[in-house]
């Protein structure tokens, strides 16, 4: 797995990277960006999206407390929470946690 980087890679102005500001949590278009939330205790969730600048809402838990593995073979980051698997994702940049906005370099991931 991954280790958190302890770097502060917290994104500021993210609100500026966006111009469509209207969450949304479906399946992406050619352009759009996207907002997608995850609550610890949802199933098992795969985000596949490669347009516009995408964010994981990623509720209930800190940046500390998740840990994002890349995949290889195939690009998909797993993030894991409390050990276990939670999510799959692949082109999104971006991860909202109870402690602020980061970019995926705040775990490795590039």
């Amino acid at each position: 797995m991954t280790e958190q980087h302890d770097q502060d890679t917290t994104v500021s102005g993210f609100d500026a990277l966006l111009e469509d500001d209207s969450a949304q949590d479906t399946p992406p278009s050619s352009t759009n960006h996207n907002f997608y939330t995850y609550s610890v205790g949802d199933p098992y969730r795969t985000i596949d999206d490669h347009n516009g600048t995408d964010l994981l809402m990623f509720k209930d838990a800190t940046s500390r407390e998740i840990v994002i593995e890349k995949r290889d073979e195939d690009n998909f980051c797993v993030i894991f929470y409390k050990g276990e698997p939670v999510l799959e994702m692949r082109g999104v940049e971006y991860i909202q946690t109870a402690d602020g906005v980061f970019s995926l370099e705040r775990w490795g991931i590039r």
